[in-house]
């Protein structure tokens, strides 16, 4: 768990002894015990004067020897008496260290506690956001609509006023998925894509996934690899240990496999667009669920790591001491960078706001006031993304910085592995502070303490390039907007005038079907009189055309009239009439009736369509 920082060095020989001890077997635990003391002074005296050296050299201060009984696992160590000076055997047993005890059980709890309530935390305000996002996508949807249609601010959308209906929150949360939600707080979700950037849109999604698999599958590696080096020491079958396996690292590696099956089948329903049906209702909450498991396990193992790293130091001061600096610098590091670039972030915003504002107030005549405060909303958080002042974006320059600082420190680790001695405190020294200066450097190097005047220059500067982004952006979209109103206004006209024509259309219909059935009693009267009327328009040359025939001075037909003539005028001499009701001259005919036409009234032109019924000269 402390990537081996605090795992004793080890060492073993296999030595014969000269003379051996004589019976090989002892009955008495007394005898065995004085064996075990007289083999540990020999080990002792081997180990400080070995064969050849010119002087004592001393074992290292907190060495011990102990000896480890491979059957029952149990050890005992060799305690000197202060009074007698003598060299006695004691059982290790883990209550006599209950100090040690309670820290390693506080150095578990701890990182289960403080892991749980960070995710926790975490979650919840992520949680938070996402429907706040989707209350004000609803907002702004619903103002779009309302100024579509009624052309004009429409309903009151006030957090006091405003309620979503569920058919609304049904679309909003069926889009907004947690990978939607991804590429909203890295850019827009919206926006198109090139293939490109399609590609580097997945990776992204993959590598923010796999970090707490990764963090799991690394513990659970740990884990096991060390329990069976501790366990497999002193076992005659090595190999059949080295192939038994540990229970909590077989529940972890299952847990991380659930968690990626889940993770990428969540995924290929976002891509593919997977309709928000049950079943993706059931796989949201459950990638859910197992997404918070897997980020509680690995941030659990990060702290673990952490806290160990510091307590570390109590028990080997001149090893550990240059990585508890690392950590610790770490920490101040991104608590540093985080807070000093959210500060930023917040007072461009407040400026960029309060130069947007007054530009509203320039604009309220021109586009509606909700549709306004999205267009602001909208535009201000684009915009703060663009310039790097948006929470993702500081974020990603937090993790950026710290992974550089990370990359820093495994340099140097790497130097004190190959060239220091760990158990040397002036060396462990030197190390701690090279560790602590890479963190000042990269502390400066990513801006360090600005004086203020320097802070409200690089303040005014962003606010304005931003505020005058938004202010292009506003102004163009005034004018659409504007277009757009007068097209719906006009498109409005035309659809009440038809409306209204087609209501006139329908009257008058509804009275010519009325009148037509009370002067026509059946259907067969209505299909005569309609035939007719068809063969009385061609006959006449067209609908609607009065045509008159007259006999000169009104005498009766001469006698020399040609058959189906009336009132013929002499040969070469052509009589006008006037026609009914004062019609023009030129506008009646003398000639030969047409074949079957019934003839005039006295002056008159033809009559209207003959009552129903066959007659003598009717066709």
């Amino acid at each position: 768990i402390s990537l081996s920082l605090l795992t004793p060095t080890e060492g073993s020989s296999r030595s014969a002894l000269q003379p051996s001890f004589c019976p090989p077997f002892v009955s008495s635990e007394q005898e065995f015990n004085a064996r075990l003391v007289a083999m540990h002074r020999l080990l002792l005296n081997t180990l400080e004067n070995p064969p050849g050296a010119d002087e004592e050299k001393r074992i290292p201060f907190g060495s011990i020897i102990a000896f480890v009984n491979s059957t029952t696992g149990s050890a005992q160590l060799f305690v000197r008496d202060v009074d007698t000076n003598e060299i006695s055997v004691q059982e290790v047993k883990l209550s006599d260290y209950s100090i040690l005890l309670l820290l390693v059980v506080l150095a578990i709890i701890i990182p289960v506690l403080f892991g749980l309530t960070c995710v926790g935390i975490a979650f919840l305000r992520m949680r938070s956001q996402i429907q706040a996002y989707r209350l004000d996508r609803i907002r702004s949807e619903r103002a779009s609509k309302n100024v579509i249609s009624d052309g004009d601010d429409g309903e009151d959308l006030t957090d006091d006023n405003f309620e979503p209906t569920k058919q609304e929150l049904y679309e909003v949360t069926a889009r907004t998925g947690w990978f939607y939600m991804l590429e909203e707080w890295a850019g827009s979700a919206e926006t198109q894509k090139t293939v490109p950037k399609q590609f580097t849109s997945v990776l992204k999604h993959c590598l923010q996934m796999s970090w707490p698999a990764i963090f799991v599958l690394l513990f659970a590696s740990q884990l096991e690899s060390s329990t069976k080096e501790y366990g497999c020491r002193f076992r005659a079958d090595k190999e059949s240990c080295a192939a038994e396996s540990v229970l909590v690292s077989e529940v972890l590696y299952i847990i991380s496999g659930i968690y990626l099956a889940v993770t990428v089948l969540e995924m290929g329903c976002h891509y593919l667009r997977i309709p928000y049906t049950l079943f993706r209702r059931i796989l949201r909450h459950v990638f859910y669920f197992v997404f918070f498991v897997m980020a509680q396990l690995g941030a659990m193992y990060l702290v673990t790591l952490m806290l160990w790293s510091i307590l570390g130091v109590l028990v080997n001061p001149s090893k550990v001491a240059p990585y508890a600096t690392a950590v610790i610098g770490m920490i101040a590091q991104g608590a540093s960078l985080y807070a000093k670039l959210t500060k930023m972030r917040v007072r461009v915003q407040k400026a960029v706001t309060r130069r947007v504002v007054l530009y509203k107030s320039k604009m309220k005549d021109q586009v509606p006031g909700p549709v306004l405060d999205v267009l602001m909303g909208k535009n201000i958080e684009q915009a703060l993304h663009e310039a790097g002042f948006s929470v993702a974006r500081v974020l990603m320059a937090v993790a950026g910085a710290l992974f550089i600082l990370l990359l820093i420190f495994a340099f140097l680790f790497v130097g004190f592995t190959a060239f220091t001695d760990p158990t040397s405190g002036v060396q462990g020294g030197i190390n701690s502070g090279m560790t602590a200066g890479a963190t000042v450097g990269s502390n400066q190097s990513s801006g360090g303490d600005q004086n203020d005047d320097a802070a409200k220059e690089k303040i005014e500067e962003q606010s304005q390039s931003i505020g005058e982004k938004i202010e292009r952006v506003l102004k163009m979209v005034g004018k659409q907007i504007q277009a757009a109103m007068k097209m719906m206004q006009k498109m409005s006209k035309a659809a009440s005038a038809l409306k209204g024509l087609g209501e006139a259309a329908g009257d008058v219909y509804k009275a010519q079907e009325y009148s037509a059935k009370a002067k026509y009693e059946t259907k067969r009267d209505i299909m005569r009189h309609a035939v007719l009327e068809d063969k009385y328009n061609r006959a006449m040359g067209g609908k609607d055309k009065q045509v008159e025939v007259t006999q000169e001075a009104g005498g009766p037909p001469p006698g020399n009239a040609p058959p189906g003539t009336y009132g013929a005028p002499p040969p070469g001499a052509m009589h006008m009439a006037p026609g009914p009701n004062g019609m023009p001259p030129n506008q009646g005919f003398a000639g030969p009736l047409p074949p079957g036409m019934p003839p005039p009234g006295p002056g008159h032109g033809f009559p209207p369509f003959p009552p129903p019924g066959p007659g003598p000269n009717q066709i």
